[in-house]
């Protein structure tokens, strides 16, 4: 196996176990090696949006949609980050695209009316 394949799957496990720190050392890793590999670049903006660096998390889901314009799963991420950043203009339009790949998807659903509670309820104010 190779050194780029090694550290994507300690980084997922990292993840997947909530250490976060230690999963974005090991993504970095990868996506130095392979900065044009779509799924690296997806867990560590995963990482980092779970370890609260939102401005790098959009980043990385942003390289990882430029790689594929299909991934819902970044579309989302990206939402997920602009609403977080308090943009919920900004993430309708890829909260809209994440649903209409993946239509199925009921998270992807619920943060789409997520941001657009949000929209209505800025113009109350």
């Amino acid at each position: 196996m190779s050194k780029v394949y090694n550290w994507f799957v300690k980084g997922k496990r990292l993840l997947e176990k909530g250490d976060y720190t230690r999963s974005i050392f090991y993504f970095e890793q990868a996506k130095l090696e392979m900065p044009q590999k779509g799924s690296i670049r997806e867990a560590l903006a995963r990482a980092y949006y779970n370890s609260g660096q939102l401005e790098k998390a959009k980043n990385e889901f942003e390289a990882a949609l430029e790689i594929d314009p299909t991934n819902s799963f970044a579309y989302f991420g990206l939402g997920l980050c602009l609403i977080k950043m308090g943009k919920p203009v900004l993430a309708l339009a890829p909260l809209k695209l994440c649903c209409a790949l993946s239509p199925d998807e009921g998270r992807y659903q619920r943060s789409l009316a997520r941001a657009k509670s949000m929209l209505k309820s800025e113009k109350k104010i």
